[in-house]
């Protein structure tokens, strides 16, 4: 009721009401939002005694940075610098504001700090007007400082900027003449690359490198549209000037990428050898050219060669070679590993999971300790008042800047506890800590996935793999795209499903509830299942529309870990992963026999 109120009650009913509830825990929450409606009339030192009693509170956080938006604004500059160095994250309008301050107190700091803002690719907050404009009076805003300008926002697509810049250098005729240049490479790609006629550009600009980075962009824009004209318009460019090996190397990058994530058969030629190409490799795999997989390999850097990922795909090629012992050798290497590329090394060499269970070693003393520090206990407040927004916030901000690893493993568990699992999940993937498999992978809401498995058929560990990588269990997950609940349902989506199996949805709010969601995105998953009897493609189904892997299916069986490599959505790739390895590990958390990945993965075959 207090805080429906505080818009409206006055400085001393909220003395009277901290004095009441002294040993309420968010009293401090209360007094943030008074302050934040009451903001230019609130007393300055009683804000910045506010500040200093909370400094490890996420709403402490916030009200600096509306004050010092405010201090900006009335221009009390030496207060905004007072203040300035504790935003832990400043605004691009609250580094406009520190570039004033830093101006109108004469500070030498000013001339980095305003040419730091003034070298970027985009419009700047108008904040930034009044630095920009003293930069010019002061006589340092240089042609140099125009012109790199004018690059950052052409290879960042804003014409408009970079046109308006360009009126205010002293060779304004070329400026205009390049953006040009570059707008009309960027609507017309095929026609502008032959007909690109260079111009000599002034310092700090190379004309070499300029115009080499024009084309570099128009043949990328080109290859979106057509790999086969891209590569034809370059090799008529090739036949008409010069370019370094290196410069080469890079175009033809940009098509044999563009073609492999096409799946196309002429990507390892458009490739033409360059070097330290991840997608070369998969292009490879889609053949099934295991010397080429080698070769693509052993081109890259020597610690991007010892990732899993390049390690199983070379175990796998020395054993397509028929050079098995090799191929044992980087199968071993991985086999150890709780990981999609561990379980695949394992399952090529018969071995069993390893599974890695490590429980956090906390002393229940030094927990106790932890759960009593202020910052924790407000964070437990906003849990189980059910403030959910605040409490993620105040988990964000903990997380992000101001706790280590053992803070935020301690976080973690007793974020578990409170069964606040979702919570758990995320900070101990902020804090590296990828062992205990209890906080990690908490098997939960077990009644609701054995019923939608029953009711599929469906394995229950797939369905738990599926909602730990949706939402790390959390039940009112909502994505940008808007996608609701543990198993991230869309709304269509849900209202299509429930409708076909008679259990309409009659509000969106039934997508937080957990056996609704369950039971939703369970047949869902079943539909796409249905579709092509393999986990593999319903998985990544589920991820990105069967519309989409219906494009991606390969024109002749292939086997599944080729497949999954070759997603060009990064998200499915690792999404699909994922899922994969997720599965065994909720098998070995439930207690059951795991089931191999091998079992799990049959091969990719066109649809019939």
């Amino acid at each position: 009721q207090l805080l429906k109120q505080i818009p409206h009650i006055s400085p001393q009913q909220l003395q009277q009401a901290v004095g009441q509830l002294s040993d309420y825990p968010l009293i401090g929450y209360l007094q943030y939002r008074y302050y934040q409606h009451h903001l230019r009339r609130a007393s300055p030192d009683k804000i910045t005694a506010f500040l200093a009693k909370y400094p490890n509170d996420y709403y402490s956080h916030r009200l600096r940075q509306q004050w010092l938006l405010q201090l900006g604004k009335d221009k009390h500059w030496q207060r905004f610098l007072t203040h300035y160095h504790n935003d832990l994250n400043p605004s691009p309008a609250r580094q406009c504001l520190y570039a004033q301050a830093l101006i109108n107190t004469r500070s030498p700091k000013a001339s980095s700090v305003i040419t730091q803002l003034w070298l970027v690719g985009k419009s700047q907050h108008k904040y930034c007007d009044p630095v920009f404009s003293h930069f010019k009076q002061q006589g340092l805003l240089t042609d140099t400082l125009r012109w790199q300008r004018i690059e950052l926002a052409l290879h960042a697509g804003q014409y408009s900027l970079a046109r308006y810049l360009a009126q205010s250098v002293s060779q304004a005729r070329i400026a205009k003449k390049w953006v040009r240049q570059w707008k009309t490479m960027h609507k017309s790609p095929q026609s502008q690359l032959l007909k690109l006629r260079p111009i000599s550009l002034p310092k700090p600009l190379n004309t070499q490198q300029a115009y080499f980075a024009l084309i570099e962009y128009g043949i990328k824009r080109l290859a979106r549209r057509s790999t086969k004209r891209a590569y034809q318009k370059w090799q008529q460019l090739k036949s008409q000037r010069t370019f370094s090996p290196s410069q080469q190397d890079s175009v033809h990058a940009i098509i044999g990428q563009r073609a492999a994530l096409n799946r196309q058969n002429a990507s390892l030629h458009y490739f033409n050898n360059s070097p330290a190409q991840e997608w070369r490799i998969r292009a490879a795999l889609w053949q099934q050219n295991w010397p080429e997989v080698q070769e693509a390999i052993f081109s890259l850097e020597p610690a991007q060669q010892q990732h899993p990922r390049w390690q199983y795909w070379l175990g796998r090629s020395y054993a397509a070679l028929n050079q098995n012992k090799k191929a044992q050798s980087y199968y071993e290497k991985l086999r150890k590993k709780r990981d999609y590329y561990g379980f695949l090394a394992a399952d090529r060499l018969n071995q069993p999971y390893y599974m890695n269970h490590q429980q956090l070693s906390i002393e229940s003393y030094a927990l106790q300790q932890f759960s009593m520090r202020d910052e924790i206990k407000h964070l437990h407040a906003f849990y189980l008042m059910g403030l959910n927004k605040q409490a993620r916030r105040q988990a964000y901000f903990l997380k992000q800047y101001l706790f280590n690893t053992q803070e935020l493993e301690m976080m973690a568990t007793l974020a578990h506890n409170w069964g606040w699992h979702h919570q758990a999940i995320m900070l101990l993937g902020k804090a590296e800590s990828w062992h205990d498999l209890n906080l990690r992978f908490p098997v939960l809401h077990q009644t609701e996935i054995l019923k939608a498995s029953q009711h599929t058929g469906l394995e229950p560990s797939w369905l738990l793999a599926i909602t730990r990588q949706e939402s790390a269990f959390n039940p009112t997950a909502r994505s940008h795209a808007g996608a609701r609940g543990l198993m991230q349902l869309m709304p269509q989506t849900a209202r299509a499903t429930a409708k076909k199996i008679n259990r309409p949805l009659r509000r969106l709010t039934e997508l937080n509830m957990p056996h609704r969601n369950i039971q939703l995105g369970s047949t869902y998953l079943h539909q796409v299942y249905q579709q092509y009897h393999n986990p593999v493609l319903a998985t990544a189904s589920y991820n990105a529309g069967p519309h989409r892997v219906k494009r991606w299916l390969p024109k002749q069986p292939l086997p599944a870990d080729i497949w999954i490599e070759n997603i060009p959505f990064t998200e499915t790739r690792k999404y699909a992963m994922n899922v994969l390895a997720y599965s065994a590990i909720f098998d070995y958390q439930r207690k059951k026999p795991v089931i191999r990945l091998r079992q799990r993965m049959p091969m990719v075959t066109p649809l019939q």
